[in-house]
């Protein structure tokens, strides 16, 4: 119990070194935060990027309504926010213009080191580079991430929360070697990369990893959904009416707007999936630039929040991709098309399975493809030869089910010895 006490006590210590750490370099950086177009309705969220976790502001916007008019009640917002001054030392709000905010914390070279997110579908925020992947080789770590349709301006990279690198924003891939010299704060084995593109000024949500060990990567959840999804993630469907399945931002009790987050270590929200009626359909990751050869641990945590009437299934599911490619089709994953390794059907890439028998009963578990895991049908997967990437998703597949709700909190890869 002492030792336990004595650890927490020292986390602390790291963790407040490295928080006076970002607020120092923020004194001396700031970034220009810009809004285009007007409001298409819904919920705008604002925070810095950050290193493990981070208090956002979120408010409603009414459709039509203006930038400026947003531009200034988010300025409000985070000025009321004792959490977010807390942080920098002080209002971080340094200047309203027309359309825009200039904000302490810099990204390099004057990119901006802020992220946005929310159901807002306006103003024309760019949508962030999904699949960011980190692997280990010669003493350095490689990013590796697949950008979105439509041009970016530029790509910012955080490392912990600090800016490292500001890229062309057709670059898909960056090295870090230790470059300004952070590590004695955040040790190469358990770090937080981000990567968040932006276009005319205006920033993108961020896409991060949790870095372990040279081997662990977990896609982070740790920053409010941009439209519902989790960063890195995409949706996936086949045959729904409209509605019959939804996916949204979940949070995890006390991850509210303006709420101390500290404590929360690179989490705080989840993917949600409802759906009643008839649906197939989910969400899906990819990790990309792994090594060919090796073989690869995949977990999650899943929780069956609700379940209704009907038949229905929760289930999780991986498989390697095509020597070329880094996805797999919406058929592959509905099962009526084979997986590159040529099983098919609902089965097919399974490795966790939660139905009507088999409910978590509103409990976090982990699923992992280590054959000794619980309630898992599937193995580690090794690469061929030829193939570098790996596709998870998850499938809610139902027939006359009503208010069926799931969710999942983390996805993990581990390359193994």
């Amino acid at each position: 119990m002492r030792k336990a006490r004595m650890l927490g006590m020292l986390i602390c210590l790291i963790v407040g070194l490295s928080v006076r750490f970002v607020s120092a370099q923020s004194a001396f950086a700031s970034s220009f935060v810009v809004l285009n177009g007007e409001s298409k309705g819904g919920v705008l969220t604002l925070m810095p990027v950050p290193g493990w976790n981070y208090p956002y502001v979120a408010m409603s916007n009414r459709p039509g309504e203006s930038a400026a008019s947003v531009v200034g009640r988010l300025a409000l917002e985070l000025s009321a926010c004792s959490n977010c001054t807390s942080y920098f030392g002080r209002n971080p709000v340094l200047e309203i213009k027309e359309n825009g905010l200039v904000l302490l914390g810099g990204g390099r070279k004057g990119g901006p080191a802020w992220i946005f997110g929310g159901t807002e579908l306006g103003f024309n925020i760019p949508q962030a580079p999904t699949a960011l992947s980190v692997s280990y080789v010669s003493n350095s770590i490689i990013l590796r991430w697949i950008n979105q349709p439509g041009a970016y301006d530029s790509i910012g990279v955080f490392y912990s929360g600090i800016a490292v690198a500001q890229l062309s924003g057709t670059m898909s891939e960056f090295v870090y070697d230790g470059q300004y010299a952070v590590d004695k704060l955040f040790p190469s084995t358990d770090v937080a990369f981000q990567v968040v593109a932006s276009k005319d000024g205006t920033p993108s949500n961020g896409s991060g990893v949790r870095f372990r060990n040279h081997v662990s990567q977990e896609s982070l959840m740790n920053v409010p959904f941009k439209r519902g999804v989790a960063p890195s993630f995409e949706t996936w469907s086949v045959g729904i009416t409209n509605g019959n399945l939804e996916v949204e931002q979940g949070n995890l009790p006390g991850m509210e707007p303006k709420a101390e987050t500290r404590n929360f270590e690179a989490n705080g929200f989840f993917q949600k999936l409802n759906g009643h009626g008839r649906f197939n359909g989910g969400v899906s990751r990819r990790f990309i630039g792994l090594t060919p050869g090796r073989t690869y641990r995949i977990k999650a945590r899943m929780n069956t929040l609700r379940s209704g009437d009907g038949i229905w299934s929760f289930s999780f599911h991986a498989a390697f991709n095509m020597p070329g490619s880094n996805s797999l089709t919406t058929e592959q994953m509905s099962g009526s098309s084979e997986l590159p390794d040529h099983t098919m059907g609902p089965t097919a890439g399974l490795l966790a399975l939660c139905d009507s028998a088999t409910l978590t009963k509103g409990n976090w578990v982990v699923r992992s493809s280590d054959s000794t895991s619980a309630n898992t049908s599937s193995r580690d997967i090794t690469l061929p030869g030829t193939s570098d990437s790996i596709t998870v998703w998850f499938r809610l597949q139902g027939e006359g089910s009503t208010d069926v709700s799931v969710g999942l909190d983390s996805v993990t890869v581990e390359e193994l010895p």
